[in-house]
């Protein structure tokens, strides 16, 4: 009886499957810039699976990876194990009061609806620029960058300068200047911006130096679109399988949803698809 290690998609893949020519047969590219690429995600056409296209763009004179199907966001990091399932991805943030910097309709939000991604929890919603100050006693020290993470009311924590709240469960696929109205009676007036952020940054990053960041344009969130829960060794038989353009990476679908990621060139040469733990099966 076949093992099942699967991997749980929050979108069903369709594969689209086509016999690939010995003449077609290419390396495809595995980093671009800093950024390691592994499928389902790649470069080229034959390299990726529906839905996870990356675009190794080099305008700007030093590589940066895209994700064309999704608003175009830059691509910072495909997580590994043990959070392999998610990517980190500069996400914009939404001005409140008119004094962004850019203009392009990614400015107004990110919309993940119909793409294999949503938001992951790991993320929080940020609010910056507050104009708050707070003196301790008779101290001249300005505590400003102060972060109240673990409550979003401000009569609680009037120190704060900035605030950092849980993302409602219910914000997963969209993000645009209507979702701070949720936020509306925990987060003070006349802030500048409004963004989500990957809590793990916040925590190496910005607790640094909370200053640098004012006027920062764009901040990495995580986008989750797997869950690994087990391993995988399977028969190629029936079952729909697509594999990249060099036949280094298949993915097989078990069931609507259920995925097993072959990542053993000799067991696909057994005619086998096996997937190792670090990755995902």
């Amino acid at each position: 009886m076949a093992v099942h290690h699967c991997l749980v998609l929050l979108q069903v893949i369709v594969l689209h499957l086509r016999p690939i020519k010995a003449s077609e047969i290419f390396p495809c590219p595995t980093e671009c810039g800093n950024v390691s690429i592994s499928y389902p995600f790649g470069i080229g056409e034959g390299c990726y699976v529906e839905g996870y296209e990356v675009i190794c763009d080099h305008s700007s004179g030093s590589p940066k990876a895209f994700l064309p199907g999704v608003n175009r966001l830059e691509l910072l990091l495909i997580l590994p194990y043990p959070k392999f399932g998610a990517v980190r991805v500069n996400v914009p943030t939404i001005s409140l009061n008119g004094s962004s910097k850019r203009t392009s309709n990614i400015a107004k939000g990110v919309n993940l609806s119909g793409t294999p991604f949503a938001f992951s929890t790991d993320n929080k919603f940020a609010a910056i620029g507050c104009n708050m100050r707070y003196h301790q006693g008779n101290s001249s020290s300005v505590f400003v960058g102060c972060l109240s993470i673990y409550t979003c009311d401000p009569t609680l924590y009037p120190a704060c300068y900035d605030f950092l709240c849980p993302l409602p469960r219910n914000v997963t696929h969209l993000f645009n200047v209507n979702t701070s109205y949720l936020f509306s009676p925990s987060i003070p007036q006349k802030c500048q911006s409004v963004f989500l952020v990957d809590e793990d940054w916040v925590n190496s990053k910005y607790l640094g130096d909370p200053h640098d960041l004012k006027d920062q344009q764009e901040f990495p969130a995580a986008l989750k679109w797997g869950a690994k829960i087990g391993s995988c060794f399977e028969e190629n038989n029936s079952y729909s399988i697509s594999c990249n353009s060099d036949n280094t990476s298949c993915l097989k679908q078990l069931s609507p949803g259920h995925l097993c990621l072959c990542s053993s060139t000799y067991y696909l040469l057994k005619g086998y698809c096996a997937g190792t733990y670090w990755i995902m099966s």
